[in-house]
């Protein structure tokens, strides 16, 4: 998994040059809402493209982490469909209630199913490269689907300069971030890590749980301010020495905001077993938060080599796919 972290600046930048070099067949029509489905990586790269662009959109958007979509999707509607593999069931379903709403439909993927589906349509696809784990492949999912957004004309096209300007800026913070990943596994190792974040940020807590479950194979859990400091704040009322509580942070926050991580920090010490917060490195949100996405990816191979686990083995997902297969 190592060699793959290693790599995401320079995913990054080959995800830049795919999309460039892609020819796209038009949409029929602009649209006037946007769905992107997805499993896994792939679904959680649907939500940090939220979290990218969602302030500047004029259209409603929603992700969608099932087999169907909801039924106000229409033909206005454009849904880009997300999957590495090309093969994963509750993607293509979603890709068949799509073509059955009548909704326009856009693909990133490797291949499989998915796209012989894209290619027998003559969809707008983003074919990426495949062979590795789909969880360690997740900027190609990002750009992926912000190039057909700005196909679509959802979006602009400065994302492009952004995003290799983040690209540029995690290469040469590399080394600085893996060892503070080290650092940070020896403080949370101990105890099951609970992330907080904003709604910003929601997207990149949810992909370092997603990161500690499948690569240390341990148990973390995410939420959001302000909506935590209205119910699981209270849970700390009494003293639970299992939990790590993990802050991450940017410099885009709303005042208030900054006042609520504080306050709602001062309330926890001394009630979980540690709080840490992480900032957030970067002069604009893409290099911040790429450069948290790198960090956190690097703290659960951290994490795995210390409890002497297979950051790649993943059979217990596989055992399922399988079982579900014969059923």
């Amino acid at each position: 998994m190592d060699k793959y972290i290693q790599r995401f600046p320079d995913q990054l930048l080959e995800g830049l040059r795919i999309a460039e070099n892609t020819v796209w067949p038009s949409l029929p029509r602009q649209p006037k809402q946007v769905v992107i489905t997805g499993m896994g990586g792939s679904g959680i790269g649907a939500v940090i493209v939220r979290s990218l662009i969602g302030n500047n959109l004029s259209v409603p958007f929603a992700t969608v982490n099932n087999y169907r979509l909801p039924r106000w999707c229409n033909p206005d509607t454009l849904v880009i469909c997300s999957s590495y593999s090309g093969n994963t069931e509750e993607t293509l379903a979603a890709f068949e209630d799509a073509r059955a709403l009548g909704c326009m439909i856009a693909c990133v993927t490797t291949g499989g199913k998915l796209l012989e589906l894209a290619q027998a349509g003559d969809l707008p696809t983003i074919v990426i490269p495949g062979g590795m784990p789909p969880r360690s492949c997740v900027g190609y999912s990002i750009i992926g689907q912000l190039a057909v957004l700005q196909h679509a004309g959802v979006i602009s096209a400065d994302w492009r300069g952004r995003m290799q300007a983040a690209a540029h800026f995690l290469a040469s913070a590399g080394a600085t971030l893996r060892t503070e990943a080290q650092a940070l596994a020896q403080q949370i190792a101990p105890y099951i890590p609970v992330i907080y974040s904003d709604i910003l940020l929601s997207g990149v807590a949810v992909r370092w749980k997603q990161q500690i479950n499948e690569n240390a194979k341990m148990h973390a859990f995410d939420h959001t301010l302000p909506e935590m400091d209205h119910n699981e704040l209270v849970a700390y009322v009494l003293p639970d020495p299992r939990c790590c509580a993990v802050f991450l942070r940017h410099s885009y926050d709303h005042p208030r905001m900054q006042q609520r991580f504080t306050l709602t920090k001062e309330l926890m010490e001394g009630k979980a077993g540690c709080v840490v917060e992480v900032q957030a490195r970067g002069e604009d949100i893409y290099a911040q938060l790429f450069s948290l996405i790198h960090l956190g990816d690097w703290l659960s191979v951290e994490l795995a080599a210390m409890r002497g686990v297979d950051p790649i083995d993943i059979t217990i997902l596989e055992q399922l796919k399988t079982a579900l297969g014969r059923s």
